[in-house]
C-alpha cells in the first residue's frame, strides 16, 4: 500500500495508431524484465526524480480513464 502524500511521478499517456502503450511496455518487461520509459514534454528535474527514487519509485501512467502505478528503478 502507497501512503498518502509519497512523491511520485505522474503522466498522462496515449496509443500510437493501433498499438497499445501499455501492452507493448508490458510485452517487454516479461521478455527482458525492464523496460525504458521516454517522456516528452518538459523535463522532470533530478531533485524531484531522487526524492521519487528515496519514496519508493512509484509512477502513476494515466491513460483515459485507468490508471497503472509503476516503480521507477536505476541500473547501475
Amino acid at each position: 500500500m502507497i501512503k498518502n502524500h509519497t512523491p511520485m511521478l505522474f503522466f498522462r499517456f496515449s496509443n500510437y495508431r493501433e498499438f497499445s502503450f501499455i501492452e507493448e511496455h508490458k510485452s517487454i518487461i516479461n521478455s527482458t524484465g525492464y523496460v525504458w520509459l521516454m517522456k516528452i514534454g518538459k523535463r522532470t528535474s533530478i531533485i524531484s526524480i531522487n526524492k521519487v527514487l528515496k519514496a519508493g519509485g512509484y509512477i502513476v501512467l494515466k491513460f483515459q480513464m485507468k490508471e497503472y502505478i509503476c516503480r521507477l528503478i536505476t541500473r547501475k
